[in-house]
């Protein structure tokens, strides 16, 4: 890696990845509480568990609809631009949210809050910087997530003591203020589309390789005739339905005994591992490549999902929460690697938003039906271990992708 471009300026990949770090941190890593919020929602609302788990499908669903008109506009449009803009709709979705009378009308905010986490999360994030690096690819979206784990971590015992404080509808205003006060200035300054717009070349190298001409957008049956788009797609939707599934963690630990506040812990055990997965699983897949990353994460995975199904301790649940983390956290680098080799740097915009649309049943169910389980059987305990039979699923189809490497022709999806 280089520290300057061949202009003689210091090369702006990296502060590219702290700022989308710090986007994500602040975008739809807000919905890491949410599971704070569950009993709070049940409570002045008098709802079920399946119907106040709905936040995070509609978080999910709205983010990957949006995702097929975003990411193309992504791929060619002003990414700075866009991305301030959803900061803008976020603050004023999230506080009219906090004042919202009914699930129905938190419901409506929260999907319009979607598209603003969208517009600055990460999507936008996953193009920069696969236009930003090549060969340390890898590493800089591992890095680019670590502010998802802080948020992760921070986010929901803060959430518990606030709403102790203030109420749960004072809580999300301050959030909400504070995440677009935080955003605003590192976008507006530092986001920059491609590193040719300023002379310098990805990775910081000082010369750069040909550059492959700049596709049109592709048609959509570009995408659905090739195997390797569903193999990824559902492959990388099975393995990040642990995040979706996990945001029963907090109720889960109080269905054990435990009080909010302790198990409002929970979620940070998760993204604790969730860290540790990201920077492993960035430079593994760097050096050993893809197959061995994905075998080595999800067997983690699977460890984590036996123990949360044992009934176990507080101890062990925070441990189990934690190989959970580090085995999903550790994909969230993975679909923008596998997309741009499979079909090119230059439409991994597109490519993942339509990746996104095609998984969203995937992710739209996986929360909502863990609800179901716990309101009609009483215990999590089936759900965690149907998550055994996802994850194995996700490895059969990820092992299967077979394509040679668009962006670096002397690799292949190894």
């Amino acid at each position: 890696m280089q520290g300057a471009a061949s202009n003689g300026t210091p090369f702006s990949g990296w502060r590219i990845v702290w700022t989308v770090a710090l986007a994500q941190a602040l975008g739809p890593a807000l919905m890491s509480p949410v599971g704070v919020f569950m009993t709070e929602l049940q409570a002045e609302f008098g709802a079920s568990r399946a119907a106040v788990s709905l936040g995070g499908p509609i978080l999910a669903g709205m983010m990957m609809l949006v995702g097929l008109v975003l990411g193309p506009r992504l791929d060619r449009g002003p990414i700075r631009r866009i991305m301030l803009w959803g900061v803008g709709i976020m603050l004023a979705a999230l506080l009219a949210l906090s004042r919202g009378r009914s699930l129905g009308e938190i419901g409506l905010f929260l999907a319009v809050a979607s598209v603003g986490m969208s517009m600055y999360g990460h999507l936008p994030a996953q193009v920069l910087l696969v236009n930003w690096f090549r060969r340390l690819r890898g590493r800089a979206l591992a890095v680019s997530t670590i502010g998802m784990s802080g948020s992760g971590f921070l986010l929901p015992p803060l959430c518990a003591l606030l709403i102790a404080s203030v109420g749960w509808r004072d809580t999300i205003s301050l959030i909400a203020v504070a995440a677009a006060a935080l955003c605003v200035f590192p976008i507006a300054s530092f986001v920059v589309n491609r590193p040719e717009d300023v002379g310098q070349h990805p990775d910081g190298d000082a010369s750069g390789s040909p550059e492959p001409p700049l596709e049109a957008r592709l048609p959509v049956q570009h995408f659905l005739r090739d195997p390797n788009f569903w193999l990824v797609s559902f492959g990388m939707g099975f393995c990040l339905s642990a995040l979706a599934v996990a945001l029963h963690l907090v109720p889960f630990g109080q269905s054990l005994g435990f009080s909010l506040q302790e198990a409002a812990w929970a979620p940070p055990a998760l993204s604790a591992g969730s860290l540790v997965g990201k920077l492993l699983g960035g430079w593994s897949i760097d050096r050993l490549g893809k197959r061995i990353t994905v075998t080595g994460l999800l067997a983690v995975q699977a460890v984590g999902w036996v123990m949360l199904a044992s009934g176990p301790d507080y101890s062990e649940m925070l441990a189990g929460a934690a190989l959970v983390g580090f085995g999903s956290g550790g994909f969230l680098p993975l679909p923008a690697i596998y997309l741009a080799a499979c079909f090119g740097r230059n439409v991994v915009g597109q490519a993942s938003g339509l990746a996104g649309a095609a998984t969203l049943p995937i992710q739209m169910l996986a929360a909502p039906l863990v609800g179901v389980v716990f309101d009609y059987g009483g215990s999590y305990t089936p759900a965690f271990q149907s998550m055994l039979g996802v994850v194995a699923l996700a490895a059969l189809l990820l092992l299967l992708v077979r394509a040679p490497d668009r962006d670096l022709p002397d690799e292949s999806v190894s």
